[in-house]
């Protein structure tokens, strides 16, 4: 399913925090790892730079020898910013299926702890982008990734295009999803209010043929979300309440234009959510 993956790694502290769950991978057929290290431009100063190789390259050794060690064949590479044009020339000259960042959860901080590579990705990426999150802290005990996925909807051709991806997940042996849309109250209300039933019955049909297509794949144990509500918060809650790993989302909604989707849905969720974020794009290639 994702035979190569790219991991943008930065000189961060949780930048080793990742590694755990890159190892759920090798689930869905990932063998090969181009491991790519984004360094500041600021950092390749000329009274800094010898001093940050020497950092970058024992840091790139560390994590190389983490995923050696986990079974992958990896490469190195070190890329001087983190530039969104660079990163998608690197992602398809190397043939890349599936590109992976680490990222913090933002908070009402700031910007702060979702910026540099991730920030960069989530807008920009032309491959699946899956952000795995960081807390900077230790656990004893975390999920794994693919423990139970939610695939959150809204019917477009974009969330169609993320749905072949969570089938293929379940052909590799993920035996959990919960299948999610929301009837966005902001929409019905207050003047399609009246119909409010009878949207609920049309996506509950359309949920539940999803269902069925997805059961015909293997044994496995699928729920259905549809609450009446904002989206954003519905989702959050139901990952929460649910306990969901990893979310799989199209990377824009209906509303997509390519100019402006800096509040889309699926990037609220990237943001806000306290689990990992499998983004799908749109058709993209240009950059």
């Amino acid at each position: 399913m994702f035979k190569r993956m790219m991991i943008a790694s930065e000189m961060t502290m949780d930048s080793f925090e990742i590694f755990d769950k890159v190892e759920n991978l090798k689930v869905l057929g990932t063998e090969e790892c181009l491991l790519l290290q984004c360094v500041n431009r600021a950092d390749l100063n000329i009274d800094v730079a010898s001093y940050m190789q020497k950092i970058t390259a024992e840091n790139l050794e560390k994590q190389k020898n983490i995923l050696v060690d986990q079974g992958f064949q990896v490469e190195t590479k070190v890329l001087a910013g983190n530039s969104k044009k660079e990163i998608n020339r690197i992602t398809i000259d190397e043939k890349i299926n599936l590109i992976v960042s680490g990222a913090a959860k933002h908070t009402i901080l700031g910007e702060s702890l979702f910026g540099g590579v991730a920030y960069e990705l989530m807008y920009h990426a032309i491959r699946p982008l899956l952000l795995i999150r960081t807390s900077g802290e230790e656990k004893d005990e975390t999920p794994k990734l693919l423990d139970h996925v939610l695939y959150a909807t809204d019917f477009s051709d974009n969330a169609r295009a993320a749905y072949a991806y969570v089938k293929e997940i379940i052909r590799c042996g993920v035996k959990k999803i919960t299948l999610m849309h929301v009837l966005d109250k902001d929409v019905i209300n207050p003047y399609l209010l009246d119909q409010a039933e009878n949207f609920k019955r049309i996506d509950q049909e359309r949920l539940e043929e999803l269902k069925e297509e997805l059961l015909a794949l293997g044994d496995i144990d699928i729920s259905i979300e549809l609450p009446l509500g904002s989206p954003t918060g519905e989702i959050l809650k139901t990952i929460d309440q649910k306990g969901v790993s990893l979310v799989v989302m199209g990377s824009q909604g209906r509303g997509f234009l390519e100019q402006v989707f800096l509040g889309s849905v699926s990037h609220n969720i990237a943001r806000h959510a306290n689990v990992s974020v499998l983004l799908i794009p749109a058709n993209r290639e240009s950059f």
